[in-house]
């Protein structure tokens, strides 16, 4: 994901810490801002405003369900919720999967609703088992967007597979249609693809007008190296 990363103002350091020949020199000398702010660019700026937007997604999932999220729920939520700034669509190299908008992460689109399934609900998967959940979706009005994410254990260094519990997303219609985990055009799935992704440990659909009615999406263990996966 991204996030702003020019011309953010944050806190400063009464202990400046910058280079060694002027420790209050580094990044972009903005004296107007005072003593206790800075003006700063790049990701020192926008790893911040991520990790604070997900902190805000913790607190608000322990208040309305009384537990904090797995990580890797946090981190689909926060890739559910981007929005595509430049318009290329999904995945990107310049934007991966968007710009964090935590509203969307939390309240899902406007006029939708979201639903948050964690590690607790999700029965472990043997290679070979699969996991299926049903919902309905009631306007096609409003996009669907649905994120995997699990927690993989380190893989083995420079295996050309270095998914140690290799999971596959599919999404079928009410219709008949089937949607596969990163299988895009643009920024949507493209329906009835074929092959499935076997590298990334975030699978994602996103319909950009879904069918009215019922909907099933299954997560199938391609492999378990490692039981359980944390989804």
């Amino acid at each position: 994901m991204v996030a702003v990363g020019a011309d953010v103002l944050s806190v400063d350091s009464l202990n400046c810490v910058g280079t060694m020949a002027d420790p209050c020199e580094e990044g972009w000398d903005q004296s107007w801002t005072g003593t206790y702010y800075r003006l700063m660019p790049g990701t020192s700026m926008s790893c911040p405003i991520t990790a604070g937007a997900t902190a805000v997604f913790y607190e608000f999932f322990n208040d309305v369900y009384g537990s904090l999220p797995s990580p890797a729920l946090a981190k689909a939520a926060m890739i559910n919720g981007a929005v595509d700034i430049i318009g290329t669509g999904f995945p990107d190299y310049d934007q991966g999967w968007g710009r964090i908008n935590l509203r969307n992460s939390i309240e899902g689109p406007t006029g939708g609703e979201i639903e948050f399934i964690d590690q607790d609900v999700v029965t472990p998967l043997v290679t070979g088992a699969s996991w299926t959940h049903n919902f309905t979706v009631s306007s096609s009005s409003v996009r669907l967007k649905i994120t995997l994410v699990w927690t993989d254990p380190p893989g083995v260094a420079g295996s050309e597979a270095p998914l140690v519990n290799n999971l596959n997303l599919l999404v079928t219609a009410p219709d008949g249609t089937v949607y596969r985990g990163n299988q895009f055009t643009g920024a949507w799935s493209t329906a009835d693809a074929t092959g499935t992704d076997s590298v990334n440990n975030v699978e994602n659909v996103f319909v950009q007008s879904a069918v009215t009615g019922s909907w099933t999406i299954q997560v199938t263990s391609a492999n378990t190296g490692q039981n359980p996966p944390n989804l």
